[in-house]
């Protein structure tokens, strides 16, 4: 949260819920947000793409999704 404070974005954030959808639920009943975002790791490293976890996003919220992928510990850029 610091980092983008630093760089100028208003955000907010906490530990959720272990389930994704869930968690981003829980959030929205605190407050209203534009958009939601999630990072995961990589294709191939992401046992949440495996589940489908942005598409399931995009259709359950009526905020737009950006999905941001992690290049933390890769060994080349994503």
């Amino acid at each position: 949260m610091a980092e983008l404070h630093r760089r100028g974005l208003s955000a907010r954030g906490e530990v959720g819920d272990a389930e994704p959808l869930n968690a981003v639920e829980d959030a929205l009943s605190g407050f209203r947000a534009d958009q939601i975002v999630i990072s995961t790791h990589p294709p191939g490293e992401s046992h949440w793409l495996e589940k489908d976890l942005i598409a399931r996003a995009r259709q359950r919220f009526d905020q737009p999704v950006t999905h941001l992928v992690s290049e933390y510990g890769a060994t080349e850029p994503v």
